[in-house]
Order: structure tokens, then sequence, then C-alpha cells
């Protein structure tokens, strides 16, 4: 885990201008809990630039959500083996709970969640980062994962932007998570890597659709006979 470096803060006025936000807004969802704020002695409000650098990429990534973590509950310590439970609420609007034990809570959770999605990957990277400090320090984490299947040695596959600005390959997702639970903001980032990566196969298939559905509209036996199942 690295160490937490300099705290810069800003104003009520710079957070809401970098967040494109109007103040009352920002200020709203700072009395409700929403992002952590500090009061100056003089009784103005200040914000650190992580805490809003991390809500800045927790809206990005939320634009790819297709299942929203609802709920994260587990248990570990000596002699117990970590359990977690989940629940997800899905794309169709309902709510799926499931449990699972692994070798550590984050394990046993991301088990949980592979159980009710059920889409291979492999997880490639895991990083921890303190972006606060004191003894309640927002914690940030980020995960990659691959696709199962994805191609991992073609130097001509696309590549995409992570939310931490490095180039990855395609078949490759980030997810960024930041809590001041180290386990939930481990939670929240292999959701949205998931999101992502269920995302981009929806889009996947529908680019497959229409590329049939043309190829087809131009040259119907050019096609593969069993892509519309046996001919009579």
């Amino acid at each position: 885990m690295s160490e937490p470096h300099e705290t810069i803060h800003l104003s009520l006025a710079e957070a809401s201008k970098r967040l494109g936000v109007h103040a009352t807004t920002l200020r709203r969802w700072a009395d409700a809990g929403a992002i952590p704020v500090y009061m100056t002695p003089g009784g103005h409000r200040r914000f650190a630039s992580g805490d809003i650098e991390a809500l800045i990429a927790g809206e990005r990534q939320h634009s790819h959500e297709l299942y929203k973590l609802e709920h994260v509950q587990y248990t570990s310590g000596s002699g117990m083996i970590p359990t977690a439970t989940v629940r997800l609420l899905g794309p169709d609007g309902q709510i799926q709970t499931d449990s699972a034990q692994g070798t550590g809570p984050v394990d046993a959770i991301y088990q949980a969640i592979n159980r009710l999605i059920q889409r291979p990957n492999e997880l490639t990277e895991f990083a921890i980062n303190a972006i606060t400090e004191g003894l309640d320090a927002v914690a940030e984490v980020t995960v990659r994962i691959r696709e199962q299947g994805a191609p991992t040695t073609d130097t001509n596959a696309s590549t995409t932007t992570s939310l931490t600005g490095r180039r990855q390959e395609q078949g490759i997702y980030s997810g960024y998570g930041v809590n001041t639970d180290t386990i939930v903001a481990a939670a929240e980032a292999y959701m949205g890597a998931l999101n992502k990566m269920l995302a981009a196969r929806k889009e996947r298939i529908k680019a497959e659709a229409a590329a049939y559905a043309a190829g087809y509209a131009s040259d119907p036996a050019g096609l593969p006979h069993d892509l519309f199942g046996p001919s009579h």
C-alpha cells in the first residue's frame, strides 16, 4: 500500500467547477454525506482534490452500469473462513443475492459476484492507494480483468484508455472503487470492471448481428447456412 500523498483542498467554487455542477448542488451533496467536506475555522467548506477526482471517476464508471452493487457483507478473522454475501440489482430490475467463501474477504466477494454474473474472467491487476489521510482515510482500489478467451498477443488489437490514463488492449477492462472500507472499495472496483466487460460484449454482439444482417442483404448465399438454421 502506497503512502498517502499530501492533500490539496479546493474551495466550494473550485470543486463545483471541476465537477461541472452548481455550487448549491455540491453543498447539498456534502450536507447529505455524499462527499467528505472539511470546514475551515472561518466556516468555509473545503474539499479534498482526491475526493473530487474519485467522484468524477465513479460517475464515468456508472455510465457502463448494467449491474448495480446494492449491498456487500463479509466476515473474516483469525480461525474463520472468509465469507461474503453480495446483493446486485440486475439489468431486468431484479434483485439477486448470493454468498461464497474465499481465501480472503476480497476473494470471497469476487467469488459471490461471479456466481451471480457468470461471465468468466481473469483478475490481472489489483492495486490499493490511500487518497486521504487519518483514521477515516478514503481508500482507492483499481482492478483490471481480462475477458476469458480475449486475444492477448494480437499487436493490431484496438486499445482503450482506463480511468488511470493507461492504454490497454481490447479484452482488458479496468474498474475503480473508493470507500473508507477498503473491502467495499474492492467490490465496487470489480463491479466497475465487470460492467465495462458486459457492456463491451453487448455492443460486440450488436455489431456482429448488424454485420450479418448487412451481409445477408447484399449476398444471402455468401453467409454460413447454419446462421439461419437448416434449410427446408
